[in-house]
């Protein structure tokens, strides 16, 4: 075990030592800004893809999870038209003035413009017998070329990690027979999300797997504060970040520490530039950008921005994890763990580089937030292992926590 963790901290530090040079980065949108470009840092992989090809997606890393997103950034705007899934054969456009309009949030992908209706999970219900969210809300897309399609989700089916919706084009006034689509989880099974194109009847893939794009510099809506302090959604270019991915800004220097990177998807955003006149004028801010799969740490600082007639941007980035990363990478790990031929115990592996040790404080709570065990535990050594005793604590599943100073891991178990 202890060869283990020497080896892989050996070999993280050996790859960001190789990568410490200043990379020259750049994405082009094309005019209007009509693509999405997603971009990886670790190999500057880029993928270029018609911002028009899909119209709504699905979240699909988890079976807990009822995101589903439209494509603001193309100019479709959603309505909630009726909560009364009866209505479907009545739908009017005539009234969308008196729909309410919905948004994608753009701090986090799991709130799509559909999870903000009004029923329950926005656009469904729960229902506890057979864990399946069951649509109660009729949407209207309307589209920025004036074509109108309505939609409902009939269920997400959780057990199965499927999506089954059904969907109608309004085509010179009367709304087309319904089709019904069946999406499920395990279709791409390395992306974010799924997508389908409602116009052209069918699912696509945009996205790059996530191990390929840390950034997707896109065109998206966000909030915005006018001179008499009321609130207006705009559209904006810029960059959204993966959800793997945590940023950090400063105007000069290091973040001070770990709580300075923040996990929304639009930390780095868009107002990195400012228009001055009839062109741009690039902020020299820096941002650091930690993928939290990789444990690597990037310091990337934009440098041009040519606007909509060609939408080039250019930054300058390195890898400092090096300097950055240590107590990430090698100063403290955990791991949890349980071994079958000694029921209701668990394993706790320590290694650490800190001169002096820290206290392991251990805590272990039931699935309804209950502690049920603590204690405290002094490392003797670098690396250690530590048993403990469970036998008075039902079976089932339970949550560890262990925090030695401000290194904290957190594991879900399992006790039979």
């Amino acid at each position: 075990m202890k060869n283990k963790f020497t080896l892989l901290a050996t070999i993280l530090l050996t790859s960001v030592a190789l990568n410490a040079q200043t990379i020259k980065g750049e994405v082009t949108m094309g005019a209007s800004y009509a693509n999405d470009v997603y971009y990886g840092l670790a190999d500057q992989s880029t993928q270029i893809v018609n911002r028009s090809d899909w119209d709504i997606s699905f979240y699909r890393k988890s079976n807990m999870s009822t995101a589903i997103r439209v494509n603001d950034g193309a100019g479709i705007q959603v309505y909630e038209a009726s909560n009364d899934i009866s209505k479907w054969n009545s739908i009017d456009v005539a009234n969308i003035e008196s729909w309410n309009l919905l948004y994608n949030s753009d701090k986090d992908w799991q709130e799509g413009a559909f999870n903000n209706a009004s029923a329950t999970y926005g656009w469904g219900n729960y229902n506890i017998a057979n864990h399946y969210v069951n649509g109660t809300i009729i949407f209207v897309l309307e589209y920025a070329s004036g074509e109108y399609v309505k939609l409902k989700i009939d269920n997400f089916a959780a057990p199965l990690g499927e999506y089954n919706f059904t969907y109608s084009k309004l085509v010179n006034g009367v709304w087309s027979e319904d089709k019904k689509v069946n999406l499920a989880h395990k279709t791409n099974p390395n992306n974010l999300f799924n997508y389908y194109s409602l116009l052209n009847d069918k699912a696509v893939n945009p996205e790059p797997v996530q191990s390929k794009w840390d950034l997707k510099f896109t065109k998206y809506v966000t909030p915005l504060s006018t001179n008499d302090g009321s609130i207006v959604m705009y559209s904006v270019t810029g960059a959204l970040q993966s959800d793997l991915i945590k940023v950090a800004k400063t105007e000069t220097g290091n973040p001070t520490d770990d709580t300075a990177y923040i996990a929304d998807i639009n930390a780095i955003g868009y107002n990195w530039k400012t228009l001055s006149g009839w062109s741009y004028v690039v902020n020299p801010t820096n941002h650091f950008i930690k993928n939290t799969s990789t444990n690597q740490i990037y310091k990337l600082v934009f440098k041009t921005f040519e606007g909509s007639s060609t939408g080039k941007i250019t930054f300058d980035y390195e890898n400092v994890t090096a300097n950055l990363g240590t107590t990430e990478l090698a100063r403290t790990k955990f791991e949890i763990y349980t071994n079958p031929s000694q029921p209701k115990t668990i394993t706790l592996a320590y290694n650490s580089q800190e001169s002096k040790s820290s206290p392991l404080n251990i805590q272990i709570y039931s699935m309804n937030g209950q502690l049920v065990h603590q204690e405290s535990y002094q490392p003797t050594s670098s690396f250690t292992n530590k048993t403990i005793q469970l036998s008075k604590l039902s079976a089932g599943i339970y949550i560890v926590r262990v925090q030695s100073a401000d290194k904290v891991e957190s594991k879900k178990i399992v006790l039979k």
